[in-house]
């Protein structure tokens, strides 16, 4: 089942927010932060989001 535009939009700048959170407190690599953003991205598009939404809001959960 498909989800609202803004839910997914939520999970994707929740998506930012906590690999910049890991950036900042350390822990994973960086291949295992890209592959984590990819398995999310994976993830939404299946549920209807475009690449460019989730580049948008992940970005700019990656920045608050």
């Amino acid at each position: 089942m498909a989800q609202g535009a803004d839910a997914l939009n939520n999970q994707a700048r929740m998506g930012g927010v906590m690999q910049a959170a890991a950036l900042s407190c350390g822990g994973y690599t960086d291949a295992q932060l890209r592959d984590l953003k990819a398995q999310q991205q994976k993830a939404l598009a299946a549920n209807g989001m475009s690449g460019a939404a989730f580049e948008a809001a992940f970005a700019a959960g990656e920045a608050q």
